[in-house]
């Protein structure tokens, strides 16, 4: 086979005269308002669980036809960037993946291209970068997401009756657009508007990229912290990727289809230029530090209702761990008939009532954890002194006062404490934590976060003493 380098004219001259598919052109706007005035009104489905009964949905895919003049121009061109890309011998057209003239093609049915998919994968490292160290979050969706992006992107919001649009722009041409769907949404008005976006996309070439695929180049050549133990923001095993390459306007668009972005279906797709891949990599950025508002809710995991105080039994929420990490936590409904209040604690948490001279204490604790780390609120007793709190909390729980630590930054009854590490290792006396007083719908109450320093979770005990705190209610 022919090897012979192209020049960046001569491929460009081949471009322009062998390849002629007409495509159409990709419209944001037009994609967002035709679904919302095109789709049948199939009306609000009933709001669905995504953990127990979804099942997994066929997207179809209406792709541009192929004349049949055009075919010889595209196997030219496919095989030219192969070889400036790789610099291999050209491939059999079979490896090419080409759709035949007058051919539709389901999503289901696109295959994977080993050589498209490779190139694909080929990205600048996240740690090589330069301008990653200037990165920084912008809140969007009515501050529920906060998106990981490079200076100088931007980004424009679109509201519409059952999905919001978060057009990401860079200053090189990009065009990143997420369509978060919300709870009005039915399964033929989510799956008519993949077959729409997929219809709107030109390409020469497509093929599947392998989720497991991507994490794996992630995990293994992305020296980079990553918030998520499955790399990923949203549910790899409910999310399809796709990626197109469209030689005549030299463009490469990836999309991604999943069901679970915290619980809520999004169509995601990102448009490139072909030979500029710099930034390639900031969609794998973007959904791998995808934060959310902690403790926030997973779409769909509230189900069934208590009768008497008309809250989720259970629910899914993310939560905040150390500096970046994020947790996803099954937490169940938690009444305390005494106090006549609820909030929600992780399944299996255990409790224990303890009774103290001026107050009374609810300890929490986990299996698998070291029995000195806890979380724990109380409800203090009429007795309680005031003038001598600090004094009275640490003694309760045999805290050296010299452990105190003023970091609750102003807060009133804030009592931080850390023993150091100076002398040799005691899981019991080698402690960290904090007690803070605070006033209820019915009177004073506490919480309080202890971790030893063995089998540390002071981060993961704060977030589950936050979450039960600003969950409480109390009721008559």
């Amino acid at each position: 086979m022919n090897n012979k380098p192209y020049s960046e004219e001569e491929l460009r001259r081949l471009l322009k005269e062998k390849q002629t598919m007409q495509l159409p052109e990709t419209a944001r706007h037009k994609s967002l308002k035709a679904f919302k005035a095109g789709l049948p009104n199939n009306g609000s489905s009933p709001q669905r669980s995504h953990y127990h009964q979804r099942k997994r949905r066929h997207l179809l895919g209406a792709l541009a036809t192929l004349s049949a003049a055009g075919i010889a121009g595209i196997l030219l061109v496919n095989a030219i960037f192969l070889l400036e890309v790789s610099n291999e011998p050209l491939p059999d057209v079979t490896e090419v993946g080409l759709i035949g003239a007058g051919e539709t093609i389901e999503a289901g049915e696109i295959e994977e291209n080993e050589n498209l998919i490779y190139r694909i994968l080929n990205r600048t490292s996240f740690a090589e970068f330069e301008e990653i160290n200037r990165f920084n979050f912008r809140s969007v969706y009515n501050e529920t997401f906060q998106l990981y992006l490079p200076p100088r992107w931007t980004t424009e919001e679109t509201k519409e009756d059952v999905a919001d649009s978060i057009l990401i722009s860079g200053p090189d041409g990009e065009k990143l657009n997420m369509i978060v769907f919300n709870e009005r949404v039915t399964d033929q008005q989510f799956k008519e508007e993949v077959d729409r976006v997929i219809s709107e996309i030109p390409y020469s070439e497509v093929t599947e990229v392998p989720v497991e695929r991507v994490i794996s180049e992630i995990r293994m050549n992305h020296d980079f912290p990553l918030p998520y133990n499955d790399v990923f923001s949203f549910d790899r095993e409910k999310t399809k990727m796709y990626a197109f390459v469209d030689q005549e306007n030299e463009l490469l668009t990836e999309l991604y289809v999943t069901e679970d972005l915290f619980g809520q279906q999004m169509i995601y797709t990102a448009e490139m230029p072909l030979y500029n891949k710099e930034n390639w990599f900031v969609s794998w950025i973007l959904f791998s530090h995808l934060r959310v508002q902690a403790p926030h809710t997973h779409f769909g995991s509230e189900e069934e209702l208590h009768p008497e105080y008309e809250r989720p039994l259970e629910k899914i929420v993310s939560l905040d761990v150390g500096a970046i990490g994020v947790e996803d936590v099954e937490v169940e409904l938690y009444i305390n008939e005494d106090l006549e209040l609820t909030s929600y604690l992780p399944r299996g948490t255990n409790i224990e009532q303890i009774e103290h001279e001026h107050f009374t204490e609810w300890r929490f604790t986990e299996d698998g954890v070291s029995e000195n780390s806890f979380y724990a609120f109380g409800k203090l007793k009429a007795d309680f002194p005031f003038q001598r709190s600090m004094q009275t909390m640490f003694g309760s729980f045999d805290i050296d006062l010299s452990y105190y630590e003023d970091l609750g930054g102003g807060t009133p009854y804030h009592y931080g404490y850390y023993s150091g590490m100076e002398e040799a290792f005691n899981p019991e006396t080698h402690i960290d934590g904090y007690i803070t007083l605070f006033e209820g719908a019915d009177g004073w109450y506490y919480k309080h976060k202890h971790a030893d320093r063995e089998d540390y979770n002071g981060g993961v005990y704060t977030q589950r003493l936050n979450m039960f705190i600003e969950s409480l209610e109390w009721h008559e």
